[in-house]
This record gives structure tokens, sequence and C-alpha cells, in this order.
């Protein structure tokens, strides 16, 4: 308490206010009683508060014995709260000039006192409620750690607006806990009806917390944005970690529908040429649908792109590959392929579909090589692919409907199981757009009731050669390991042999250094299917991603929970059953148990086992 009180004295002295060292001065120059009283009574005359009814409390709480120091600490701190009120309700009418100039001369006069802390609250309201911040208050701030760090956000926009290094170090760790947090529903191992798609809604990503505190972080200043977008673009580049592409449209949407909520308000994001394609694409993942309306507009952005700077069209690459985007473009695209009845080529919405996907596909390799890919789209991809993928499509809709009459063992059904033709074959191996056109189409089959594994197993058998191994990267390998589970022949897929083949073996197991997250899908296996999967396949599982085996992976530790948790299940400890505590014997029992003669048998030959 002493120390507390000197480091305050201390601290009051530095703004020229009276303090220990004054005291001190007064009593050291005399030794005579009656002086020293009259020191200490003109010291408190000097620097009392001026109130005759505080006079008379002060008496009061004298005879009560209330140190005044306790006092006068609480009468600060009420005083300080008011002011603070009242500068609150300043800053609310900011248009006033007078009232300007009130606020800065309260900044002007209660800075100096900001280290005091009793003080501190009414300077960094102050500090808040002034609009434009004085140079010298900046660098004051900037000096002072301690004072940099309880600073309002508002007053910190005015500080990064000149000291980028600062913003820097203050976005970087709200960006990694975004892509954390996100990550935390792709490490999941326990059952959940939902996935990482279906587990929000456009609006619920827009309003996520970091999301929320990037927006904050740059509020309308235009400059701050566009090193948000920099520094999301970079980690991007370094990672190739598509929810950097997730986090973009959502900051971007954020912007735009906090600049539509509040009138007054300056969308800091209109520079971005992204925020055009960004609002449609949204609207578009909201309603789950394309409007015609919405691919007019999406068309004129792919003309405008032929002026656009290849830095310019990266950007826009990116928002394209925001997994979300993926997801219902690919799902939109199979609906379409298979309810439709016209010509892939034809389709005006699927042709923009296979458009924006390849433009999403070549985000990374337009941003890192600042330059464009001769053809984004090429034509056999509409007449090679399609018709070939279209066909097989088809078959299994016409197995489904024969199903539906009891005709699925004629002969006419038993030719509906054409294998891949070899230029599928091609295009999956070296088209990202038809890869995650075929992942999607897989995922899709997974949940149906009716689903033949024959013809499930025709287009598995290609998924582990699909291009840069994308069937086995996040998000997708999340994507069908939920709907493997989710199925409602589960136990028939995890007990076929080829089945499992490919997935655990092919695919996952083979591919563990590929994706740091490729492990939690086979936990999230082994966690779920212990009791239809077979003992042997799922302690070979455990074996291989055992974490000795896995030491050099940077999420050890939340692995290594993960992995015990399912090792717990898959090999549950035996219930320990509590016996009684033995019942002392009372007096007449140890007496009956004393009187008691003791039973003799005598052991036959032929009682004597041979253990």
């Amino acid at each position: 308490s002493k120390c507390k009180v000197q480091m305050s004295g201390n601290e009051l002295e530095e703004t020229g206010l009276a303090g220990p060292s004054q005291i001190r001065s007064a009593l050291g120059r005399t030794k005579k009683t009656h002086t020293l009283l009259n020191a200490v009574k003109k010291f408190q005359n000097d620097n009392s508060i001026k109130s005759n009814s505080v006079g008379s409390a002060l008496k009061m709480l004298d005879m009560a014995g209330v140190k005044r120091s306790d006092i006068y600490d609480q009468m600060i701190s009420s005083v300080s709260e008011k002011v603070v009120g009242r500068l609150k309700d300043l800053g609310k009418d900011q248009s006033d000039v007078k009232t300007k100039k009130m606020l800065e001369k309260q900044l002007n006069k209660t800075f100096k006192t900001y280290k005091v802390p009793q003080f501190r609250p009414a300077v960094l309201e102050a500090l808040t409620q002034t609009e434009e911040l004085p140079q010298g208050f900046i660098d004051k701030i900037v000096a002072d750690p301690a004072l940099y760090a309880e600073a309002s956000i508002k007053v910190k926009r005015q500080i990064w607006i000149q000291h980028e290094e600062l913003f820097v170090d203050a976005v970087k760790p709200v960006i990694a806990a975004y892509i954390d947090a996100k990550r935390t529903v792709i490490c999941s191992i326990d059952p959940c009806p939902t996935n990482f798609f279906s587990s929000e809604t456009t609006k619920s990503r827009r309003q996520f917390e970091h999301v929320q505190t990037l927006m904050q972080m740059f509020g309308e200043y235009t400059a701050l944005y566009e090193k948000v977008a920099e520094l999301i673009k970079q980690a991007y580049l370094l990672t190739t970690d598509p929810l950097y592409c997730s986090l973009k449209l959502e900051v971007i949407m954020a912007a735009h529908e906090c600049a539509q909520e509040h009138s007054g308000r300056k969308n800091a994001c209109l520079s971005d040429p992204c925020h055009s394609l960004a609002w449609v694409l949204d609207i578009c993942l909201r309603d789950k649908h394309i409007e015609p309306s919405q691919i007019a507009r999406i068309k004129n952005i792919f003309e405008s792109m032929k002026k656009m700077s290849n830095e310019k069209v990266g950007d826009l690459a990116m928002v394209t590959a925001d997994p979300h985007v993926v997801h219902f473009l690919c799902s939109m695209g199979i609906r379409l392929l298979r309810d439709h009845k016209h010509i892939p080529r034809e389709q005006g919405g699927f042709v923009l579909i296979v458009r924006l996907l390849t433009l999403g596909s070549y985000a990374h390799h337009i941003i890192s090589s600042d330059s464009l890919p001769s053809q984004m789209v090429e034509v056999i991809f509409f007449t090679k692919f399609l018709p070939s993928f279209g066909c097989l499509i088809a078959e299994d809709v016409m197995r489904l409907e024969l199903a539906k009459h009891e005709k699925l063992e004629t002969a006419e059904a038993a030719e509906l199981y054409s294998e891949p033709s070899e230029a599928i074959t091609v295009f999956l191996k070296s088209d990202m757009a038809a890869a995650l056109l075929w992942i999607h189409y897989v995922a899709d089959l997974m949940p149906r009731r009716g689903l033949e594994l024959r013809g499930l197993l025709r287009f598995m058998r290609l998924l582990p050669i699909l291009k840069d191994q994308s069937a086995c990267r996040s998000p997708w390998s999340h994507l069908l390991m939920h709907r493997i589970l989710t199925s409602c022949q589960v136990e028939v897929l995890v007990n076929d042999a080829e089945f499992v083949g490919i997935i655990i073996d092919r695919m996952f197991l083979a591919n563990l250094k590929l994706d740091l997250y490729l492990k939690y899908q086979l936990l999230r296996l082994v966690n779920q299917t212990h009791r239809a999967l077979h003992p042997s396949i799922s302690q070979a599982i455990m074996d291989h991603i055992a974490p000795a085996a896995l030491a050099d992976c940077p999420d050890i530790d939340r692995y290594t929970f993960e992995y015990d948790r399912a090792m717990e299940k898959l090999h549950p400890k035996p219930e320990e059953v509590e016996m009684p505590p033995p019942k002392l014997l009372t007096q007449g029992s140890r007496k009956l148990m004393t009187s008691m003669t003791p039973m003799r048998v005598e052991m036959t030959p032929a009682h004597n086992f041979d253990y």
C-alpha cells in the first residue's frame, strides 16, 4: 500500500502538483512541534478541495477513523466518472466548433496527468473524443507503451496511419486467430450434423469475431483497409491456405454491411476492385442460386478484367478461391449437370460457373508470378470433359429411376456402369475445375438412401489422382469425410475393402505430409465408426497416425489431445466397481464367530485338480 501511495505521489509531482517531496521539504525545515503542525495544516489548506460541505464531511470521517487517502481516492474516482460521462456527451456532437474547442482545451489541460491512475480514464476519453489529434499527442502516446496499449481503437487508428509497423503488429495476431478458429471446425473429431460449409450462414461469417475486430481496426481509413488486404494476400501467398481468401471476402462484406447500416459512414473497401464481385457472390451464396441479372453483372466484371492489371486480377481470383464460393459454384454446377436437359456449353450459368472456378484455381499462380495463364478455360473442357462426365451422371440418374420401378437387375441396367474414359482421367489430373466438380459429385452421392456401392466406386477410384491431390486437402477432405460419416450406409462403406483402401490407404495415409489437418479426418473416422470399422483396421490407422510418428507437426499438442481422446474411445478402460467399506463387527457378532466350530473338509483324490 505504501509503495502504491509513493508511486502515485511521484506521478503527481511529475505533473506539477504537490506531492511527498514538498511535504518532506516543509517538515524538514524545523523540529518544533508547533511549526510542524502549522506546516501540515498549510499543506492541507493549499491542496485540499475547497468546499464547505467537504470540510464538514472530512471532520466527521476523521472522527470515524477513515483515512484521508481513502476519502480522496473515492472522491477522485467519482469525479473522474462524471468527467468521462461529460466528455462522451460532448463527443456526440462533433459538428459544433465550440464543442471541438472545449474538447481540445480539456485535452491540453489534462493530458499531463495521464500517468496518474486516477486521472487516466478522463485523459483517455479526451483523446478518444478528439477527432484529429495534434502531432505532439500522437508522439507522446507512441513513446509510452502503457498509454498506447490503453488507448481506444479510435485513437490508435490515427497513430496507425503514421506508424504502419504498429498497425501490422496489431493486425497479424488477429488474422492468425481467425485462421485458427476456422480450423477448429475442420479439426473436430466429434459427431456433428453440420460441416465446415453448413455450420455458418453468410451473415454469421461476416459477423465473426475476428472479422469484426479487423473492420474496427481499419474503420473508415482506406489506407488501413488496403494494408489489411495486403497482409491477407501476403499470408495466402506464403501458405496457399484458401481460408485467407475467405477472410478477404468476409472483410469486404463486413465493411460493406457496416456502411449500409450507418448511412454517414464511409465504406473503406469501395476502392477495392473486388468489392463488386464480392457483393454479387455474397448474394448468390445467401440465396443459393444465381439469377440472370447476377450472371450479367459477373460477365461485365469478366469483361472489365481485360483492362485490369495482373495485380487486380489476382485480387479478384482470391475472392473466387474462397472455399465457400467454390463449394457453392460446384454444388450449383453439379445440380445443373444432373437436372437440366441442355448441353452444358449452351447453359450460360454453367459456363460462368466454370470460368469462376478456373479463375479461383489460378489465384495463387497469378499473385505469385504476376502473370495470367494464356487461356483460362479451354474449349475442349466443354467439348470433351463435360459430355463424358455428363454421361456418367446420366447413367446414375437412369439407374435411380429404374430402382424406383424395381428394374435395377435387368440387362439394361447392367450396362449403366460405364467406367470413366481416358479423356476424363487426363482432365482430372490437369484441370482444377474438373477435379473440384468431381469431388462434389462424389460428395453429392454419399448421403443418398439409394446409394449403390458399385456406382460410387467408379468415381471414388479417381479421387487419389486428382490435380494437386485436391481431394486430400482441406476443406475438401473434411467435406468427403463428413459425407461418409453421415451417409445412410456408413457401415456398408467402411466394411468394403476397396472403399477403405481408396479412402484410408491411397488418399489419407499416403498424403499425411501434404495437409496438416488430414490426420484429424482419420481420427474422426476411427472415433465415429470404431464399432463398425474392423478393429484391426482401426488399430492400424491409429498406429500410423500416432503422435510419436508425427512428432514434427506444428500442432502436436492439440493433435495429441485429440488422439488420446480417440484412443480412449477405441480402448475404453474397464469400469472400476467400488466395493462398499467393510462393516465393523459388533460385540455380539464377535461372540457368535468365536463360538462357531470350523468345518473340516477332507478332499478325496478326485477333488485334487491338476491346474
